[in-house]
């Protein structure tokens, strides 16, 4: 975890390989001033929460690799997010809902391996 400077904010939430087992809670989305939430390689369950795309504007980073995440992915109103990383969970997430909010963030050289890989796990 680190703070920014000038305001003892949380600014970035690195928890990778941490066994780290449970549900992603909204109070994450308190955390404002957040710009990396990195909780890889866990064993989060359950659905990515709404709050997390609504409040959480100033994300650059978001890795939720490697977990039994399912449901949607929130749409993530931060214009400042350069990645997304959800390696691993593809085949337990809504595909469309997957496509539909990376528009935002990827180029379509990266939709166009997304889908591929997608056709791998569901044929």
């Amino acid at each position: 975890m680190t703070c920014g400077d000038s305001n003892n904010r949380v600014e970035r939430l690195e928890l990778n390989q941490k066994s780290y087992h449970g549900t992603l809670t909204t109070e994450l989305s308190c955390l404002t001033e957040l710009t990396v939430l990195q909780m890889s390689d866990n064993g989060i369950q359950g659905s990515i929460p709404e709050e997390l795309g609504e409040k959480l504007t100033n994300l650059k980073l978001v890795d939720l690799s490697i977990n039994d995440l399912k449901g949607s992915i929130p749409l993530f109103e931060s214009s400042q997010l350069q990645e997304l990383i959800l390696v691993g969970l593809i085949a337990c997430l809504n595909l469309v809902c997957l496509i539909h909010n990376l528009k935002l963030c990827f180029s379509l050289d990266f939709l166009i391996f997304l889908l591929l890989k997608s056709r791998e796990i569901i044929d």
